[in-house]
């Protein structure tokens, strides 16, 4: 006789569901990204780094560490919101190697709504209906202006068309932007994106387009890392 749990994963997986028990998820201990960064500065000793969606440079950053001594990058810290931008312009204060741009990057250049939940800045999004789909706790939300730029407009404003790494954090437009990224011809060294709210055709999409582009990746946690393999495993090193 069939136990219940296979009935009932039969049951569910017709809707695209695994019943799994919760210990043989994959588990990810540690910053793999710190790895990745560590393994990069091997072959380009001071990387061009692109943080889209920085916040305060503390709460959850997985490059805080990376990036914090002087020298070890330059940094381009995008962040629209304008007292987390003047918070990250305090803690690298004397760094001449960081350099905080305040304006989101969206899909046409301008200026846009950020929704931002009360107390809650790192969640800011410039997707109205964004903290409604995922079910944030406070709903109260403050509407705040920003300036907007595209992807394009980005790369032309920090006059670089090669980046080393592009981190990308900015609660529902992630992969969007990363597309955007790759549109352009441009290919990160290693990238590294939230995921947790991609659609099913978003994140398949991703897949498809990241292996087609060059890249291997895992998913991992709420993020996705991807390292071009060119440049992780090529004999020349691509960006100088």
């Amino acid at each position: 006789m069939q136990g219940i749990n296979f009935l009932i994963g039969q049951a569910i997986n017709r809707f695209g569901y695994t019943l799994t028990p919760s210990w043989k998820l994959p588990l990810t201990h540690g910053n793999i990204l710190a790895y990745a960064f560590r393994l990069l500065k091997a072959r380009a000793s001071k990387p061009v780094v692109i943080q889209i969606g920085a916040h305060d440079g503390v709460l959850d950053d997985p490059l805080r560490q990376l990036i914090a001594e002087p020298g070890s990058a330059e940094c381009f810290l995008v962040e629209p919101q304008p007292t987390e931008a003047e918070k990250l312009r305090k803690l690298h204060e004397g760094n001449p190697d960081v350099h905080v741009l305040e304006f989101a990057v969206g899909r046409i250049t301008g200026t846009a709504d950020l929704y931002v939940p009360k107390g809650k800045s790192f969640l800011a999004s410039l997707q109205a209906d964004h903290h409604r789909r995922f079910g944030t706790a406070n709903r109260i939300l403050d509407v705040v202006r920003v300036a907007v730029v595209t992807p394009g407009d980005l790369f032309k404003k920090i006059g670089h068309s090669g980046v080393h790494v592009l981190q990308v954090d900015t609660e529902g437009l992630d992969w969007e932007i990363v597309s955007g990224v790759l549109d352009l011809g441009i290919r990160p060294s290693l990238i590294n994106l939230e995921i947790m709210h991609l659609s099913n055709p978003d994140r398949m999409d991703m897949r498809s387009r990241l292996d087609h582009a060059g890249y291997d990746f895992i998913e991992y946690g709420r993020d996705c890392l991807a390292l071009s393999r060119d440049f992780f495993l090529g004999e020349e090193v691509l960006i100088r």
